[in-house]
């Protein structure tokens, strides 16, 4: 089903790349799309509090720079002030999910080399990928072990160890994401030019995907 919907160069939106990473058993955070506040109010009953709340509208890729997402949402009555703004500026398609607890934020990414294959791409994740212009790659597939290897690159290592106070989160469940996501960028090869995945956020009881991109490949170039 993936493999038909890519084929041709299609790109996937947030929610449709963040089900694909789920399909392939990768800990994607579970999410709910509404084009209404009747919808959105049942698209959240499973979720609990607090929640986030982003615009689903076409053609945005980068919500935050849309002012179109809103974090640490605790009731419905927040939930419905932060939909009427979003509807009213940005359209009334949007994406609930639930609010993942703070951890260190990671991005991990994968550019198609048409000669070389998948090349796996990890660094500091949020607004730290700009900070911190490092990056570590490796052609796929990577194993944990790389992916060890990959972290201990960058000052991720340090991040994800604990600084000025701040508790270790779960490393290694970072480096199983890494070593996963390189076996599903392997497996559509031939139909995916690009992902970004971040942030991942990566915290004591695991990590979680909470935004994702896929850039199709062109046709004629790979499928």
């Amino acid at each position: 089903r993936w493999r038909q919907r890519l084929v041709g160069g299609g790109d996937l939106d947030e929610t449709e790349a963040l089900a694909l990473m789920a399909d392939f058993g990768l800990p994607a955070v579970d999410f709910g799309i509404a084009g209404s506040w009747e919808e959105l109010s049942v698209a959240v009953e499973d979720f609990g509090w607090p929640l986030v709340l982003k615009t689903a509208a076409p053609g945005i890729a980068h919500k935050s720079d849309r002012d179109g997402v809103r974090l640490g949402i605790a009731d419905p009555a927040g939930l419905e002030a932060a939909y009427r703004d979003l509807a009213a500026r940005l359209g009334p398609r949007v994406v609930a999910m639930p609010m993942v607890a703070a951890g260190v934020e990671v991005a991990l990414g994968m550019k198609n080399d048409a000669q070389y294959g998948p090349l796996v791409i990890v660094a500091c994740g949020g607004v730290l990928i700009e900070l911190l212009a490092e990056r570590a790659f490796r052609l796929a597939p990577v194993d944990t072990g790389e992916a060890a290897s990959m972290i201990d690159e960058t000052r991720l290592a340090r991040l994800l160890a604990g600084v000025r106070g701040r508790e270790a989160v779960n490393r290694s469940a970072l480096e199983i994401l890494i070593a996963r996501f390189s076996a599903l960028t392997l497996e559509f090869a031939d139909c995916i030019a690009e992902i970004d995945l971040n942030p991942v956020i990566v915290n004591r009881d695991g990590c979680r995907i909470v935004d994702a991109l896929v850039v199709g490949a062109m046709a004629d170039r790979f499928c």
